[in-house]
């Protein structure tokens, strides 16, 4: 069975003279537009090329607001894309909550969600489910958190590169969160191995409700952490080496992603322009 996933960074942040979006927390007006105008014209690809009766789920998001807020940003953007549309429905967070009332149970919403899909007439169609969960695996606070006395890496890496993000994160994947000082931060290889194996479990999640449909997930997380992590898949390690010929030393923008189609024997792995075809056991070597 194939697994397809996409992950992309969230959208613009507040800051400036960009304001903070009223109803799009953590972004900024532009942020927000971006996500809803452009992004989701992206992510309409990976809608397009989804199977039959297809469910995908944009649910996976950090702890941070301008995740989640991005991925809800897509999913309004989605929505108008295809309110014409009689061969795909778009449940967008708003819709979902209102349709499952006043309750606070993720249960009872859950269920909500699998009635309104697996109705009459609902059932034969694509759909696009925009609810995003905070996801453990791709948390943002326990590894980059600078307030946390554990995260002087953080400082020092700031201290010493300021502006110069890629020559910061060149730094990180060569001492893998050690420093000649012995300031210790999150390892970069376990953080790829992290985020991939929490995709694969909101996987498993949607599979749960919905076993009889093909699923594709979507997710929001960010800069240097999903870097990692394509990398990782990439080129089978995250380095300097690695960082320069797959990215050409280049960290990714804002809501610039990457979709992952998982099979038995090979990945392959659609980034920047290009796919990659990577064996499954070159990556377990």
């Amino acid at each position: 069975m194939e697994k397809k996933f996409f992950i992309f960074r969230h959208s613009d942040k507040p800051g400036g003279k960009n304001p903070e979006s009223e109803q799009y927390p953590g972004l900024s007006e532009k942020g927000a537009e971006k996500a809803m105008e452009q992004k989701s014209r992206e992510i309409k690809e990976n809608v397009e090329n989804a199977p039959d009766r297809a469910l995908i789920y944009i649910g996976g998001a950090t702890e941070l607001a301008r995740t989640k807020s991005t991925a809800v940003a897509v999913g309004e953007g989605l929505k108008a894309l295809y309110k014409d549309d009689e061969n795909v429905l778009v449940l967008t967070k708003e819709e979902i909550l209102s349709r499952a009332g006043k309750t606070e149970s993720l249960s009872s919403t859950i269920k909500k969600i699998v009635e309104i899909i697996e109705s009459d007439e609902n059932k034969n169609k694509k759909i696009v489910v925009d609810f995003p969960l905070f996801v453990k695996e791709l948390s943002f606070g326990r590894r980059w958190d600078a307030k946390k006395d554990n995260f002087e890496y953080f400082d020092y890496l700031d201290k010493k590169y300021g502006d110069d993000e890629e020559g910061a994160f060149e730094e990180w994947s060569l001492t893998k969160g050690e420093n000649i000082e012995g300031v210790e931060g999150p390892n970069p290889e376990t953080v790829a191995e992290e985020y991939l194996f929490g995709l694969d479990r909101i996987h498993e999640f949607a599979k749960k409700y919905f076993p009889d449909r093909p699923v594709v997930i979507g997710a929001v997380s960010h800069r240097w952490d999903l870097d990692a992590a394509i990398l990782k898949l990439i080129a089978g390690e995250v380095s300097p080496k690695s960082f320069k010929e797959i990215s050409n030393e280049k960290l990714t923008d804002t809501t610039e992603g990457t979709a992952i189609t998982i099979g038995e024997d090979q990945m392959k792995i659609a980034w920047r322009g290009k796919e990659f075809e990577i064996k499954i056991e070159e990556q377990n070597e």
